[in-house]
């Protein structure tokens, strides 16, 4: 959990100090670059957990020793489209102060070959 605070932390700061970039070359306004926050300490942050364990199609969330004492195992139940898929990263982000939970799941998936006729455009009507 600790290392990946630091790694989203790393990628504001790295994010930060490429705008001030742009700004120095005149590409970005310097009114709109702000530090990164930090979080409040009654805030929530995005659980990630890369390694995945599978038990009868439900997703166990790991925890510590300490904490499995008091408490009983937490199981979600894995979505039917994700049953064959190798999953390699799950995250958890709490939304309205952890009154609910989004859950994103990373998977691999086979690339497909497709043969496209290049002589065709491709547009996407936005409005």
């Amino acid at each position: 959990m600790a290392q990946q605070i630091l790694k989203e932390a790393d990628e504001s700061f790295k994010s930060f100090f490429s705008l001030l970039k742009l700004a120095k070359k005149g590409q970005y306004d310097f009114k709109d670059i702000k530090l990164p926050k930090y979080l409040a300490k009654d805030g929530f942050t995005t659980l990630v957990i890369g390694f995945v364990r599978l038990k009868d199609d439900m997703l166990i969330i790991p925890y510590s020793n300490s904490f499995r004492k008091t408490h009983k195992e937490i199981a979600i139940k894995l979505p039917p489209i994700l049953k064959d898929k190798k999953i390699k990263e799950i995250r958890i982000i709490p939304k309205q102060h952890s009154r609910y939970f989004e859950i994103q799941y990373t998977y691999e998936v086979k690339e497909v070959q497709r043969e496209l006729n290049k002589e065709n455009g491709l547009g996407i009507d936005l409005g």
